[in-house]
């Protein structure tokens, strides 16, 4: 009897344990059966989440990429316009220049005075700007009208501009030898400013009114940005299965082009696009401080950001600076080279859209060497009429400004092509005649050439090609070393600090020993 309730006992004991387990088994089936639920549940809310966002971005995104368009469009109708601008501006300022000194160089080559030089000059320019207008043809239109009176209009008003500008010199360093023109961009009339400014200003009214009919949990990138990150907390198995880090660039882009719209570097604020909104918020999209995958490459949402920069702001930029930037401006190249240094954190170099945008930089700035032309007028009937001088030192000063932008691309552009452009096409074969032809007074040709070797001087490393393409200006500052020795009888101090100036040029060269001797010569 004792036996059998003893093995009783031990039956009661694991069937009781049995009831245990079985019950905690039943709690696990029922807490897994609500987990499972509540998955489902949440998986449900997301796909149709998903539908209903994509319902809405496709009824949205046509819209924000017609703005862009339409910003696009202003911004190359503006670049367009200070092209066309610039270009008009110098036709009709190198015609009356051109007469004046073909008339000056007639009364000088006749043994006439100087001060007839100068007012058969003054006469031929008046009379080359007034043809310039009265030679305009009428341009009559299917209804009548004529359709140069626009342009008449603005000739009138640059022919006005440059006249005013004339008899005011622009602010100058006061050790300058000669005035100093074209060192500032002025391309572009008011009327174009207004136009654009308030059509962008209408565009981006508009912008904000895309996304305003939307609820709150679709109508703006923030509200996106959290309930993916949501998702992908809570179930990232079924996130990665859904393949959501390939479609989570289609989603955010609408968002993302319309922030966009905002960004007008050339134009506006230079401040770059990973200042705005989208780019703070999505940096870190999907990764969390404690995720072990996080910055280790293995987690695809880190590629969100560099994907949306080549897909939305590469070809942005691409169109800015192929049909808005202008070679000549140095703000606008400094912007430019910071777009693309920008872009090549995120881009890889051998990206063909990139590729494609640097070869475009290049081919504008040859096409701007090309362009660039400083007559080879007599100095001496240039030198008779003001119009005429003005003219040579502003298509120098722009020069100038064209050699400080191509060298600016150094580290984004191949220094063998910016050495090329810089110091062979342009230096040497435009610059430098000019520079001869200011050789009589040694002050103004070392001014010139101290403005032509500022910014060479900043280049790091001269390579062995560069240093034979500087050696005709070598040449020529040291014949005018030799033409300041020739004054070591009579020396000043002004001379000594002219010495000092020019030596410093001569090193910049490399003609150090040249150089060293010129500073013997004037101690002080």
């Amino acid at each position: 009897m004792q036996a059998s309730h003893k093995n009783a006992q031990k039956q009661l004991q694991r069937t009781s344990q049995n009831l245990t387990d079985s019950i905690s088994a039943i709690d696990a089936f029922q807490e897994q059966l609500q987990s499972a639920g509540a998955r489902y549940t949440f998986l449900q809310q997301i796909k149709a989440y998903i539908a209903d966002l994509c319902d809405m971005l496709q009824a949205k995104s046509p819209i924000v990429e017609e703005l862009q368009d339409h910003m696009m469009g202003l911004q190359q109708h503006r670049g367009q316009t200070a092209a066309e601008n610039s270009a008009g501006n110098e036709r009709e300022e190198m015609a009356p220049a051109e007469a004046a000194v073909q008339a000056a160089l007639g009364v000088l080559s006749r043994g006439g005075a100087e001060a007839a030089a100068t007012a058969g000059a003054e006469r031929a320019a008046d009379a080359a700007e007034a043809n310039l207008l009265e030679n305009l043809p009428e341009k009559l239109d299917e209804f009548g009208r004529d359709e140069n009176v626009e342009l008449r209009e603005e000739m009138s008003r640059r022919a006005r501009k440059r006249n005013a500008q004339y008899s005011t010199p622009p602010a100058q360093p006061q050790d300058a030898a000669e005035e100093r023109w074209g060192d500032a961009t002025t391309d572009e009339s008011d009327s174009e400013l207004t136009h654009y400014r308030s059509k962008r200003a209408e565009a981006l009214e508009a912008s904000a009114s895309v996304f305003a009919d939307a609820s709150e949990e679709y109508g703006s990138l923030a509200a996106v940005k959290d309930r993916l990150e949501k998702w992908k907390q809570q179930q990232p198995g079924a996130y990665a299965d859904a393949y959501m880090s390939l479609s989570v660039p289609a989603v955010m882009a609408p968002f993302v082009r319309l922030e966009l719209l905002r960004w007008d570097p050339l134009f506006g604020s230079s401040t770059g696009f990973d200042s705005q909104e989208w780019y703070k918020q999505l940096f870190e999209y999907g990764l969390n401080g404690d995720n072990s995958t996080s910055g280790n490459g293995s987690d695809p949402d880190e590629e969100l950001v560099p994907r949306l920069v080549a897909q939305l702001v590469l070809p942005l930029a691409a169109h800015s600076l192929q049909h808005a930037w202008n070679p000549h401006s140095r703000r606008s190249t400094a912007v430019a080279k910071a777009m693309l240094e920008d872009l090549l954190i995120y881009v890889p170099p051998d990206e063909p859209k990139l590729q494609d945008l640097l070869a475009s930089i290049r081919q504008q700035l040859e096409r701007a060497v090309a362009s660039t032309r400083l007559p080879p007028w007599p100095p001496t009937a240039a030198a008779a009429s003001r119009r005429a001088t003005i003219f040579l030192a502003r298509r120098f000063g722009k020069a100038l400004r064209l050699l400080h932008n191509i060298l600016t691309f150094d580290g984004v552009l191949p220094r063998s092509v910016l050495q090329d452009l810089a110091l062979v096409q342009l230096v040497q074969k435009q610059l430098l005649p000019y520079l001869r032809a200011g050789a009589a007074s040694v002050p103004v040709a070392v001014d010139r050439a101290s403005r032509v070797l500022t910014d060479i001087a900043q280049l790091k490393g001269l390579t062995q090609g560069s240093a034979k393409a500087l050696e005709p200006l070598a040449e020529f500052l040291s014949a005018m070393a030799r033409a300041l020795e020739a004054q070591q009888n009579r020396s000043t101090a002004k001379h000594v600090q002219l010495a000092k100036q020019l030596a410093k040029l001569l090193s910049v060269v490399g003609s150090s020993a040249r150089s060293q001797e010129l500073l013997a010569a004037f101690p002080g």
